[in-house]
């Protein structure tokens, strides 16, 4: 959508579907209360897969730490995702900061099947005007600005394509969230576009280190020529390391 992350994702978290539905409940509300969460810290093996579904499309992620670099003087740590897009497994690689793996990326390299061989390449530079996320608490907001260079090389014709979008995050609340990997306690956050609209919100678990649940919405226009709001993807944990 707008952007990866979280990676988020999300990035893919991304980070799914038109419906709620099954298991994938919220169980109640907790007291907000005025402790902080502090950004996650990796170890590399840690893994999260995630169900997704897309309108009727429906297939599983896997997100894995799989490495440490240093990239253009960030530490840096390198996630392995697994991401099939209408059956098909499509490798990625994403390089998302020590200090913000959760709402910062730094790079992502996607490459082709045999089948349809190709090179994707982003690089990402972000600025938080408001200052960094962390630590999260209920009632924090703070704002994303993000540039994105996107180079693409299929069949030797080589794209480059540039954006810049803005977001605001607000943590609205304490919940407790029931999906396929279980009932965990989490930080509820809206994510807002340059318009004020809400599109995405986040249940970000500090016990997983992770989304356990991911929202993405959209405009259409209704039966009767109204517009509204429809779920374009949801994600939900199914899994992960403990």
């Amino acid at each position: 959508m707008r952007k990866l992350i979280s990676v988020l994702a999300v990035l893919g978290l991304l980070a799914a579907s038109l419906s709620l539905g099954g298991v994938n409940t919220v169980d109640s509300t907790i007291a907000s209360g005025t402790s902080q969460v502090m950004a996650p810290t990796y170890t590399i093996g840690d893994f999260w897969v995630t169900e997704v579904s897309m309108g009727k499309e429906k297939y599983t992620t896997q997100i894995s730490v799989g490495g440490q670099e240093v990239l253009d003087g960030t530490y840096c740590w390198v996630l392995d995702m697994e991401n099939p897009t209408l059956g098909t497994s499509i490798p990625q690689k994403a390089w998302v900061p020590k200090s913000d793996p959760i709402f910062s990326l730094v790079k992502m390299e996607t490459s082709g099947t045999e089948a349809n061989p190709f090179t994707m390449v982003k690089e990402v530079s972000l600025d938080f005007p408001d200052g960094p996320p962390w630590p999260l608490e209920v009632g924090k907001k703070f704002t994303v600005v993000t540039s994105m260079r996107q180079v693409t090389v299929m069949e030797n014709t080589r794209n480059e394509t540039t954006a810049t979008s803005r977001d605001t995050y607000e943590v609205k609340k304490r919940e407790r969230v029931k999906v396929p990997a279980g009932r965990f306690n989490c930080l509820k956050i809206v994510v807002f576009n340059d318009k004020g609209e809400s599109y995405r919100t986040i249940w970000y678990s500090e016990e997983v280190k992770y989304a356990v649940k991911d929202i993405i919405t959209g405009k259409a226009m209704s039966a009767q020529g109204r517009p509204t709001t429809v779920r374009v993807m949801e994600g939900k944990l199914k899994e992960y390391s403990s």
